[in-house]
């Protein structure tokens, strides 16, 4: 049972947006590939969602990564393993190195005009940014 989730709807959002995967390409992944076990957009998008849903402290993740709303929001069944670790986030957040954190930046100061209405028909996404070339 969770009380989050709320998390789905953030989930989707980001999504729309591609905040996580923008973010995930300007950061250099020192870890071995053939070991990696969380990407680097997974691990950005649980994080985001614990701050979106109030959960600043990374050690949250510690709770959190069992969580069944937080799990389905990664696309992880509740019954699937699970998510990034408190110190595989902090390990995350200590990555980006001054190059890293201006890519970052370029890429999250996006021009996003989003309309979604109420009407499932008629919701509109436009994005352009610093990356695609618009």
């Amino acid at each position: 049972m969770s009380s989050d989730a709320g998390v789905l709807v953030l989930r989707e959002i980001e999504q729309r947006l591609g905040v996580a995967e923008r973010l995930a390409v300007c950061i250099d992944d020192p870890r071995a590939q053939a070991q990696v076990v969380h990407g680097l957009t997974e691990m950005i998008r649980f994080r985001m969602l614990m701050i979106a849903s109030g959960y600043e402290d990374g050690n949250d993740a510690t709770a959190l990564r069992s969580d069944p709303a937080f799990k389905l929001a990664q696309d992880v069944l509740p019954s699937g393993p699970e998510l990034a670790s408190q110190p595989t986030l902090s390990r995350l957040e200590n990555w980006p190195n001054l190059r890293a954190l201006l890519r970052m930046g370029t890429a999250s100061s996006f021009a996003c005009s989003t309309a979604i209405t109420t009407n499932t028909a008629s919701s509109r996404s436009s994005c352009s940014t610093a990356t695609d070339g618009s």
